[in-house]
C-alpha cells in the first residue's frame, strides 16, 4: 500500500522544502540550456503567433520530425494569459516554467508515495526522500521547460500511477497511466525506451488482464499528438517515424553534431559537475547491480544502453533518470551497511555533503541569463520601444520579440538621434551609461556590481577581465 505522505510529517517537511527550491529556480534559473529546450518549443509557438515566418525555423521543423505537443501548450497557454491581459513574453516564459517545475516536483512527489515499499527499513525510505528532496539538480532540472525534462517527469509521474495499479487493480489507473505515459512519449521519443521497460517489469511482475487498459490511454494521446502535427506543419505527417529516419537511419545527428567515444557520458559528467557528475553515473551503475528486479532498473538499464549505442551523445540526453539517482544511492548504502556499516555511512555523507555544495547552482544558476534582458525590455509593451547598441540585435529567435520593439545597430554613439516619442533604450557594454548627461537610467545588468569585488589580480581567480558586462540604460 502507498505510504500516507499526508500523515507523516518527515515526509511533509521534505516535500515541502523540495517545493520551495522548486520555486526559487522557477524565479531565478531563467533561460534555457540547450538551444533546442528553445528553438524547438518557444520558436514553434512564436511561429503560429505570426512572429517568425517558417523559412526562419530550424531544419528540423522543414524535416517535420520534432512533436507539437509542447509547442501547442505553450501557444495555448500564452494565448490564454494574453487574453487576462498578460502581454509580456517573459511572463509567459514564466508561467511555462512554472508549469514546468510544479510537474517535476509532482513527479518527485510520485516517487516518494510509490518507494516506502523498495526499502527494508523506514530509516533508509526516509534517507531517499531527504536526498530526494535536495537533490541538488533538480530544481534546475525540473525548471527547464525542454523535452528531456517534460518527458522524464511524466514518465516518473506515470510509474507512480502504474505501480498503484498494480495494487489497486483499477481500470482508471492503467487508463491514466496509459494516458501519462503517451503524454511523456509525445514530449520526448526516446522515453519510449523507459516506457517499454517499466512496462515489461509489470507483465513479468504481476500480470493483469486490466494491463491492457494502459493501451487506448497511450494510443488517445498519441492520436492527439498527430492532430497537433498537423495543426503545427499544416499537413499530416508522422513526426516519430520521421525523428527515426533522419536522426538514424540517415545519421544526420552523427554527421551534423559530431560522434561521441563510449567514454563520452564519464567525461561529460565529471567535466560538468566534478566529481558529482561523474560519481552520479557510478551511483547508478551500482544500483543497477544491487538490485536486478526493480522497476528502476528495468526502465532506465535499457535507455541508458541505447543512449551508449548511438554515435551522437549529449549528456542532456540522460536527464529524464537522473531524479532516480537518491533512490540507486541509498539501495547501495543499504546493501553495503549490510557487509561494511562504516564505510557506507562515510559515502554516503559524502555524496551528501557535495550535493549541499552544489545545491546553490542547482537554484540560483540562470542558463540564458538574456531572458533578464527581454524581461526589461517587454516591461515597456503598449508604446514605441526604441533599442540602439553598437552590438547587433540580442535577441535569439522571435518568442521575446513585440510588435513596437524597433532595433538599431548603430556605428557609435554619436550617431544616436534624439528621442522621437515612446521608450528609448540603450544596450552598451560596462557599467557606465553611454550618455552620462542625458540622467538615464539603468534598468538592467547582465552582472551585478558588488560581484566584481570576488574578481582578484591572481589567475584563475581574474576572471572580470574575460567577462562581458552588459547594462541597459532608460534614456530620455
Amino acid at each position: 500500500m502507498l505510504y500516507p505522505v499526508l500523515n507523516d510529517s518527515f515526509l511533509k517537511r521534505c516535500l515541502g522544502l523540495s517545493l520551495a527550491l522548486h520555486l526559487m529556480a522557477v524565479v531565478f534559473s531563467v533561460g534555457f540550456e540547450q538551444a533546442d529546450e528553445f528553438f524547438q518549443i518557444h520558436e514553434f509557438a512564436a511561429y503560429k503567433m505570426g512572429k517568425i515566418a517558417a523559412t526562419d525555423l530550424p531544419w528540423e521543423f522543414h524535416a517535420q520530425m520534432r512533436s507539437w505537443a509542447q509547442p501547442a501548450l505553450l501557444y495555448g497557454l500564452s494565448k490564454s494569459l494574453e487574453s487576462l491581459g498578460v502581454v509580456r513574453p517573459s511572463s509567459w516564459a514564466f508561467a511555462f516554467r512554472l508549469v514546468s517545475g510544479l510537474l517535476g516536483w509532482l513527479s518527485l512527489v510520485g516517487l516518494v508515495l510509490a518507494s516506502r515499499q523498495w526499502f527494508a527499513s523506514r530509516r533508509s525510505h526516509k534517507l531517499a526522500v531527504l536526498l530526494s528532496s535536495v537533490f541538488w539538480c533538480l530544481p534546475y532540472l525540473h525548471a527547464r521547460t525542454s523535452s528531456e525534462n517534460w518527458g522524464g517527469s511524466l514518465f516518473l509521474l506515470c510509474l507512480a500511477v502504474g505501480l498503484s495499479a498494480l495494487e489497486r487493480r483499477r481500470v482508471f489507473f492503467w487508463l491514466s497511466a496509459g494516458v501519462l505515459w503517451g503524454a511523456a512519449y509525445l514530449c520526448r521519443y526516446q522515453t519510449g525506451l523507459l516506457i517499454a521497460g517499466a512496462a515489461c517489469w509489470m507483465l513479468y511482475r504481476a500480470p493483469d488482464k486490466k494491463l491492457a487498459w494502459l493501451v487506448p490511454g497511450f494510443v488517445a494521446i498519441t492520436l492527439l499528438g498527430l492532430l497537433a502535427d498537423h495543426w503545427g506543419y499544416g499537413s499530416w505527417t508522422f513526426s516519430q517515424w520521421n525523428y527515426l529516419r533522419v536522426n538514424l537511419l540517415e545519421g544526420k545527428a552523427a554527421a551534423e553534431f559530431g560522434a561521441a567515444p563510449w567514454t563520452y557520458y564519464f567525461q561529460a559528467a565529471f567535466r560538468a559537475v566534478p566529481p558529482l557528475g561523474a560519481l552520479c553515473l557510478v551511483i547508478l551503475i551500482g544500483g543497477w547491480l544491487v538490485s536486478p528486479r526493480h522497476p528502476l532498473r528495468w526502465a532506465s538499464l535499457p535507455f541508458v544502453l541505447v543512449h551508449q549505442l548511438l554515435s551522437h551523445k549529449e549528456l542532456r540526453f540522460l536527464y529524464p533518470i537522473l531524479p532516480l539517482v537518491p533512490f540507486f544511492a541509498i539501495f547501495l548504502y543499504e546493501r553495503g551497511f549490510t557487509y561494511r556499516e562504516r564505510l557506507a555511512q562515510i559515502a554516503l555523507r559524502t555524496f551528501f555533503v557535495l550535493n549541499l555544495m552544489y545545491l546553490p547552482l542547482g537554484v540560483f544558476v540562470a542558463p540564458k541569463r538574456w531572458e533578464h534582458f527581454y524581461a526589461a525590455v517587454d516591461r515597456y509593451i503598449g508604446a514605441p520601444v526604441r533599442l540602439y547598441s553598437l552590438d547587433p540585435l540580442p535577441y535569439d529567435g522571435s518568442f521575446f520579440t513585440f510588435d513596437e520593439l524597433h532595433f538599431k545597430q548603430l556605428s557609435d554613439w554619436g550617431a544616436l538621434k534624439p528621442a522621437q516619442g515612446g521608450v528609448r533604450l540603450l544596450l552598451t557594454r560596462g557599467y557606465e551609461s553611454p550618455l552620462p548627461k542625458a540622467h538615464c537610467t539603468r534598468v538592467f545588468v547582465s552582472l551585478p556590481e558588488w560581484w566584481t569585488i570576488f574578481s582578484f589580480p591572481t589567475p584563475p581567480f581574474d576572471w572580470l577581465p574575460r567577462t562581458t558586462i552588459w547594462s541597459l540604460y532608460r534614456c530620455p
